[in-house]
């Protein structure tokens, strides 16, 4: 596992290995019948297995889990996915960064938000290009284009960002919009991100709003306009 974590840096010992299930005394023990996604499920996992490299990657004979053999080193894991997959480079980075010194987080001495965060070039390319978060940021931008298809063009439009972080959600965003009736506010507990925004969408500067706005407040706290 990439940034594993060593049990002795927690303060935990004598923490022994779980034993193996097949799948016939899981399916038994929460008492459901396999489905026809399970054998296809089933089907694509033999599949992977049968082409990863056996020294990453090997399938017990009882089919067991639990039982994957897999490196102990990670910086020879993010070396084999940066090889294989080098579009992965922004999450690789980010957790190794994050993931080598999570017993620090797990203690409490060190907050996870300015390990993700530390180096905003990084954290912005995997919320924006990430293989996993491509696919739902277009959804979202889709979402938007729905509403805007069934609504009142002539009307102004107001959105609330919430978390907006790096903007890598917003960017699928603002290309949809109209700056002419829209006003696009922009939030986030940090001001760092608004300033880093700022430059960013300078382009939509004309509907764009940038605020702090933490939601851990009680609503009348929050300095945002109601509706």
């Amino acid at each position: 596992m990439i940034g594993s974590v060593k049990i002795h840096d927690v303060g935990y010992v004598n923490i022994k290995s779980l034993p193996g299930f097949d799948d016939i005394e899981i399916i038994e023990h929460v008492q459901v019948q396999p489905t026809q996604k399970y054998y296809d499920d089933k089907q694509a996992d033999y599949q992977i297995r049968k082409y990863q490299p056996p020294e990453y990657l090997t399938q017990n004979k009882k089919d067991e889990w639990m039982k994957v053999k897999s490196s102990n080193d990670p910086y020879e894991l993010a070396s084999f996915i940066l090889q294989h997959w080098p579009q992965a480079r922004p999450s690789v980075v980010l957790i190794m960064d994050v993931g080598l010194r999570m017993a620090e987080v797990i203690k409490g001495d060190t907050d996870p938000i300015s390990l993700i965060f530390a180096d905003k070039v990084t954290a912005d390319a995997v919320y924006r290009d990430d293989i996993e978060i491509r696919p739902y940021n277009a959804v979202v931008a889709g979402i938007l284009q729905m509403i805007l298809s069934d609504r009142d063009s002539s009307k102004s439009l107001q959105i609330l960002e919430v978390g907006a972080g790096t903007g890598g959600t917003t960017g699928s965003l603002l290309e949809k919009l109209d700056s002419k009736n829209t006003t696009y506010i922009f939030t986030d507990i940090g001001r760092s991100f608004l300033n880093q925004a700022q430059t960013k969408f300078d382009k939509y500067k004309a509907m764009m709003q940038y605020q702090i706005l933490d939601i851990e407040k009680a609503p009348w706290e929050l300095d945002v306009s109601k509706n």
